[in-house]
């Protein structure tokens, strides 16, 4: 199984990498802050946001887009696979964008769709369902059943390159992170 690993210094590192990552799609031009949190022992979470954090669950996080009417969370989640040598293992990289109802009445959000990516995914890479979460997909959360629960694989005729390094996950989830600014965002 391929797995994305870095050490604790790198992931320091790793925070300015999704800065970058997300400039396309945010409305702050250097892009959203990030930060980290840790869960448990084992657990190492990166998001992004902008002002102030009012809590500590990173899922609840936002930033805001070029979009007035939409939201976007950013979160990547690294467990610890070596405490001697500090090493941690992507296990999720999810990146949502959400619509907001602007009634005053009801300030709810939806979610319009998901780039997700699982490397750690157990189970065999025979299993289509298994290679489908481990490539950076989509789903598509606005549409009708089923279809916000299929997997729409965006890397699977490169899917070892793609995670053979965190830095050659990065630049594929940078071409979908612009394709969603100029395919969604932009056209909203």
């Amino acid at each position: 199984m391929t797995s994305i690993e870095l050490h604790i210094k790198d992931l320091q590192k790793r925070k300015g990498h999704i800065m970058r990552l997300l400039r396309p799609i945010s409305k702050i031009a250097s892009g959203p802050a990030c930060e980290q949190r840790l869960l448990g022992n084992t657990i190492l979470m990166l998001g992004a946001h902008e002002g102030n954090i009012l809590h500590d669950q990173i899922k609840e996080w936002r930033f805001s887009t070029p979009n007035r009417d939409c939201w976007a969370n950013y979160h990547e989640s690294w467990e610890l696979r070596d405490s001697a040598t500090e090493m941690y293992c992507l296990n999720s990289a999810y990146l949502t964008i959400y619509k907001h109802n602007r009634m005053y009445f009801d300030r709810t959000e939806k979610e319009l769709l998901c780039l997700h990516c699982d490397p750690y995914e157990p189970g065999n890479n025979s299993t289509p369902a298994v290679v489908y979460k481990r490539s950076p997909h989509l789903h598509i959360e606005a549409a009708e059943d089923p279809i916000p629960k299929a997997h729409f694989a965006l890397a699977i005729a490169n899917l070892d390159q793609v995670l053979s390094s965190a830095r050659n996950l990065t630049q594929a989830l940078s071409l979908y992170v612009e394709m969603i600014r100029y395919e969604v965002l932009d056209r909203m």
